[in-house]
């Protein structure tokens, strides 16, 4: 078959959690590369991680952006409650999304267009997508009669990320990093040195304040002690994003992370991708 020549970062935030039984689509967000151009991104974090975490560079890290994108992101009213709690970690409501567009048939073809668009083969990239972002998507698609075309391809980037660091500790005696609230990690080190804690000054866009706090250098082999995308931007690139929990956003933290990985990460994807077709609808509503 032939490579993969495009990686469309997925996101989609919703109603609520896949267990309370009809999840609807929020927001989400297509970002789409080519593959290729993740190898270069790659370059750029590595030059930028070597070259220590002034505020600049921070600024630059949490830009950084191959050339060429294309993007697709959609607001959409529900037709369905969102619980507080999940409006408490998105930012959204029923009442923000009121006069948005429903998931119609419009939507639906305005996706299968959008993917259409862009050089084949294409994945989808989706954190923990096995289990919600493929199976909710697709449901949303059937439900309106735009199936997505099978040649579509995806990669859950939850599995790979912990698959590409296994791979790295076997043979080898690793370690889980420290549970450690605030703490940024050096990620990608070239060396193997044994961890240490130091104070590192970071600057707070949002508040515009500067902030003091405990960074740990690990080995490369020691493993996240978790594989949520806050946790892996703060291991690999050595602080937290920015913005988080928007579907946009939750894309180039996770194109940011797998480009850190380079090499490694656009093989496992080659290697570990599947057809839409595999994945069967999170609910049918007729």
């Amino acid at each position: 078959m032939e490579g993969i020549k495009t990686l469309v970062y997925f996101d989609i935030e919703a109603t609520g959690l896949k267990s309370s039984g009809r999840p609807r689509i929020t927001e989400m967000s297509f970002v789409a590369v080519k593959k290729d151009d993740t190898l270069n991104l790659s370059l750029e974090v590595k030059q930028l991680l070597r070259s220590g975490r002034s505020e600049g560079n921070l600024l630059k890290l949490e830009s950084l952006q191959p050339r060429i994108v294309n993007k697709l992101t959609l607001c959409i009213y529900p037709m369905a409650t969102i619980v507080p709690q999940v409006s408490d970690i998105t930012g959204l409501d029923n009442y923000m999304l009121n006069g948005q567009s429903k998931f119609e048939m419009s939507t639906g073809n305005l996706i299968n267009s959008f993917l259409s668009h862009l050089p084949s083969p294409v994945c989808l990239v989706a954190h923990n997508g096995d289990a919600y972002d493929f199976p909710l998507l697709k449901a949303e698609m059937e439900k309106v009669n735009t199936p997505l075309d099978p040649s579509i391809l995806c990669a859950d980037s939850y599995t790979g990320i912990k698959d590409i660091y296994k791979k790295k500790a076997d043979g080898s005696q690793s370690t889980t990093c420290p549970n450690v609230q605030n703490i940024a990690t050096d990620g990608i080190a070239a060396n193997f040195r044994r961890p240490f804690l130091k104070s590192l000054t970071t600057y707070q866009p949002c508040s515009g304040t500067f902030r003091t706090t405990k960074i740990m250098k690990f080995s490369p082999l020691c493993i996240p002690s978790s594989f949520s995308l806050v946790n892996l931007h703060n291991h690999v690139l050595g602080f937290p994003p920015f913005n988080s929990h928007g579907a946009e956003a939750d894309c180039l933290t996770l194109l940011r992370i797998t480009a850190a990985l380079g090499q490694d990460w656009l093989e496992w994807v080659e290697e570990n991708n599947y057809s839409i077709k595999r994945y069967k609808a999170m609910w049918n509503m007729v």
